[in-house]
């Protein structure tokens, strides 16, 4: 019986010694990426592309700069903006008054284009109160001329508002522009792979992934040259309305009688003019309410007339709450006796 259990034990721990070794001796779990996009085993030619294309998705520091090799420096490491690799958006929005609106619309359009800007677009408008023009344009200047075009815009006529915006998007576009190489690198790859790969499934797989990153690669190139583009041309935006004197002024040196009521009819027709405009303009708006109220007056009219005509219509005989008891004459006792 103890030979028979001596037995039994001696083969459980073969079995379990045979075990372990099968277990070393399989090889290690295939990454998920490469599980990801190949259901069979590479060739020669494409694994070794793989191996060398992996060290590149990330760039490496440069310790003795303090860059990752991609030019943004320390935007992304440290937070501190590298001057020269900047990336500043301004704009602007003037507005101003002038007697010599034509000259000063045909002055600013010339200068945009003189400092190498152009006008991207305009609005013109005709106030009804003083028939003052008005223009809006929007311009878009080099960003080394935006202080210049500025200083010529102010001397165009009165300042009555300016604004003036700065935004720092170099954070943005350097993270941008840090995602889109690493994406071009993993495209690389892929097609790579794609090259070297033997099977129908392996590159259906592929064609889908290339198609995302391609996708996501254009897009990020995109939003760098939009950003680019407002970087390198700021967009000003300048009113410019025109300055009518509605009624002739009084000279200071001599206000006699006679101007005085001059100026005083003047003003007065100006009001009374501008006064039946608000009327006319009150009844085009109060024009729909007039007609209905043209349409239902008959009816209503008509309505109380046959209200009337009933009241009338009441028996005389009839008492109305308001009217008093007749009066009976006196008895005549004397008669009675």
């Amino acid at each position: 019986m103890k030979t028979a259990l001596r037995r039994t034990a001696m083969a459980l721990t073969l079995m379990m010694a045979l075990a372990w070794l099968a277990s070393c001796a399989s090889p290690k779990e295939a990454p998920a990426e490469e599980a990801a996009y190949t259901a069979a085993p590479m060739a020669p030619e494409a694994q070794a592309v793989a191996e060398e294309a992996a060290p590149m998705a990330e760039p490496e520091m440069d310790a003795s700069s303090g860059t990752d090799g991609t030019g943004v420096g320390a935007t992304l490491h440290s937070g501190v903006i590298d001057p020269s690799k900047q990336k500043i958006i301004r704009d602007a929005r003037i507005v101003i008054e002038t007697k010599n609106y034509e000259s000063t619309v045909s002055s600013l359009s010339e200068k945009a284009v003189a400092l190498g800007g152009y006008l991207q677009s305009s609005q013109s408008s005709l106030d009804s109160y003083d028939q003052a023009r008005s223009m809006e344009m929007t311009m878009r200047i080099p960003y080394q001329s935006f202080d210049s075009f500025l200083k010529s815009a102010r001397e165009g006529g009165k300042v009555l508002e300016e604004s003036i915006g700065t935004e720092d998007v170099s954070d943005v576009y350097f993270d941008s522009e840090a995602r889109l190489k690493s994406l071009q690198i993993k495209l690389e790859r892929f097609e790579s792979i794609m090259a070297s790969s033997a099977t129908l499934e392996d590159v259906l797989k592929l064609e889908s992934e290339i198609a995302d990153v391609r996708y996501e690669i254009e897009r990020l190139q995109g939003s760098l040259n939009g950003i680019d583009d407002h970087v390198r041309y700021s967009t000003v935006t300048v009113f410019i309305r025109e300055w009518i004197d509605r009624v002739p002024s009084v000279s200071d040196e001599d206000p006699n009688f006679g101007e005085r009521i001059r100026v005083a009819f003047g003003e007065t027709g100006f009001r009374f003019v501008s006064f039946l405009q608000g009327v006319v303009i009150a009844l085009i708006y109060l024009s729909p309410l007039l007609i209905i109220a043209a349409i239902a007056l008959p009816f209503v009219l008509r309505a109380v007339k046959k209200r009337r005509g009933q009241e009338g219509a009441k028996p005389s005989s009839q008492r109305l709450p308001f009217q008093k008891k007749p009066k009976l004459p006196p008895d005549d006792k004397n008669g009675d006796a």
